[in-house]
């Protein structure tokens, strides 16, 4: 850990963007040190009403803000429930503090959902020194799905937060868009379609999920990665990655 003013200020000068991961007061100190120095910051896994109430009176252009599905979809009586299971860093909080990152998103505050995919095993996670961390890949959509369909936010909204903004705050060359000459990522969706979440049955190898049993409404039922299919109907194909290509 970094905590000598200079060499944040140095680290935040030699970088284009600066990732934090910032809670309390330290939210403060890293806009400060990203104002001071004109750099963009990105802000990971905002989780308490204070740091919104923050960043509302002093975000401007250049600073980004991101939150998860387990700080959207879960609180701290979900820590009492699960234990180590819904153990995270960020710590799950209040409603009070899930309602406030609902109205960032409304707000526009918000600019990106991310997951904080952290995909422990289950030996880990009974152990005595339990790590911190979910795993998130595989529910994320379905969560925004069901929120759509519960009228808590827009397909747009999920589109922008989940795809088309990371694409341009990172300045992903050919993703975010469904246009000539960009990459045919797709995923289509089934709004409609109805399932539990269920521990056997997720890909994710550490074989758990903090979200096992909830029923959800909206999947993903095909994903196409650059225009080709590697996930239909339950079924995986193997694909060939390529690297991620930034625009300068």
């Amino acid at each position: 850990m970094v905590t000598d003013s200079s060499a944040i200020e140095d680290i935040f000068y030699a970088s284009k963007m600066v990732a934090v991961h910032a809670e309390g007061v330290k939210v403060g100190e890293a806009v400060h040190y990203a104002k001071k120095t004109q750099r963009n910051l990105y802000l990971c896994h905002i989780s308490l009403r204070e740091e919104i109430e923050f960043i509302r009176e002093n975000k401007e252009k250049g600073i980004y803000v991101e939150v998860t599905p387990h700080h959207l979809f879960l609180t701290e009586k979900d820590y009492e429930k699960q234990g180590a299971f819904a153990k995270m860093i960020p710590s799950l909080k209040t409603k009070d503090d899930q309602d406030s990152l609902w109205e960032a998103i409304e707000e526009g505050i918000v600019d990106t959902i991310g997951t904080d995919h952290a995909p422990h095993t289950m030996q880990e996670k009974y152990g005595k020194e339990p790590p911190a961390g979910v795993p998130g890949e595989e529910t994320a959509l379905p969560l925004l799905l069901d929120a759509v369909n519960k009228s808590l936010i827009s397909l747009k909204k999920v589109v922008e937060l989940t795809s088309k903004n990371p694409a341009r705050i990172f300045r992903i060359k050919g993703k975010g868009e469904i246009s000539p000459g960009y990459d045919a990522d797709l995923t289509i969706i089934d709004m409609n379609l109805e399932k539990k979440v269920n521990n056997e049955e997720l890909n994710t190898k550490c074989k758990w999920s903090p979200f096992n049993g909830y029923t959800l409404r909206g999947w993903p039922v095909t994903t196409i990665v650059g225009g080709r299919i590697v996930y239909n109907h339950g079924k995986i194909y193997k694909n060939q990655g390529r690297e991620v290509i930034f625009r300068g």
